[in-house]
Formats: C-alpha cells, structure tokens, sequence
C-alpha cells in the first residue's frame, strides 16, 4: 500500500514542511543528481528533468533550502525550509 505523510512544523525562525512516500526510497547516484536540471529517472520521453530543478530555484528565491534524502522507515523524505513571514515585524521596520 502507497502512503504520502506531510508534515508542517515552525523550527525558531523558519517554517518546516517534510513530505515522505512509502517507496522504495532514493539511491546514492539519484540523490547526488535529484536537483540538477534535466536528470531524471524516467525512461525517454516521459520526462524533462524539471520539475525539482525549478522547486530547487524557487524555494532559493524565497531564502529558503530543500534536500531529499531516504526516510528513517523507508522512503523518500523531501524537507523544505522557508524563512517565516512576519507582515507585523515588516510594518516596524519602516520607521
């Protein structure tokens, strides 16, 4: 059985959002290439190797990380990291 966990969480100053499968997780090889432009492990013509490589450039325009790794039961295990949005810290720091 398939199964997908997401999980949200604030760590200090950053928001947290883990997102695991039950798969058979990531090898070595894949996770050293997971976030480069066009690697994919798909067979030819059923992917373009883009789709972490453009969430890879958007979570780092928001000042933000991600990584992949192999989950401790099993699975990949995708963590996102993103600075907290503070629209009242904002409003204090004008003047």
């Amino acid at each position: 059985e398939r199964r997908l966990s997401i999980r949200v969480e604030q760590r200090g100053e950053q928001g947290c959002i883990q997102i695991g499968d039950s798969g058979a997780g990531l090898s070595e090889e894949v996770l050293e290439h997971l976030f480069d432009p066009f690697f994919t492990t798909k067979e030819v013509g059923d992917g373009l190797g883009l789709g972490l490589s453009i969430s890879y450039g958007i979570v780092q325009d928001l000042e933000g990380r991600i990584s992949a790794s192999n989950g401790p039961a099993g699975g990949a295990l995708f963590s996102i990291y993103l600075p907290i949005y503070n629209p009242q810290q904002d409003s204090h720091d004008d003047g």
